[in-house]
């Protein structure tokens, strides 16, 4: 092919290493995903198998867990995800530890009004 036809078809060399790198590397991060539902099926599975006043016990727990205690973490580790990238890219290493342990006491902080939910 030349140069041209390339460009018409979007196909470079860069872009087809590119996906050869994002196809080897993908799988476990799609296994972790998939792994983290695994706690949500199996409790509405097993809820189910007793009863409907049971499952619906665990789908409203689920819900609220998610809503209360995940989406605040999980907004909390983007931010930390955030700073961790500019201090290393700084070339503060210790500076992303700080953020760590700062962030991590933060969360924990955060839980404990969670926890009374």
């Amino acid at each position: 092919m030349t140069d041209q036809t390339r460009l018409s078809y979007g196909i470079h060399n860069g872009s087809q290493s590119e996906i050869r790198l994002l196809l080897r590397q993908s799988p476990p991060l799609i296994i972790t995903s998939l792994l983290q539902f695994v706690p949500y099926v199996l409790t509405t599975v097993i809820s189910g198998h007793l009863g409907p006043g049971d499952l619906v016990a665990a789908s409203i727990g689920a819900i609220t867990m998610a809503i209360t205690g995940y989406a605040f973490v999980s907004g909390m580790v983007a931010a930390l995800d955030t700073l961790c990238a500019q201090t290393y890219g700084s070339g503060d290493v210790r500076g992303v530890g700080l953020h760590v342990r700062r962030m991590s006491l933060l969360i924990l902080a955060a839980y404990i009004p969670i926890g009374f939910l």
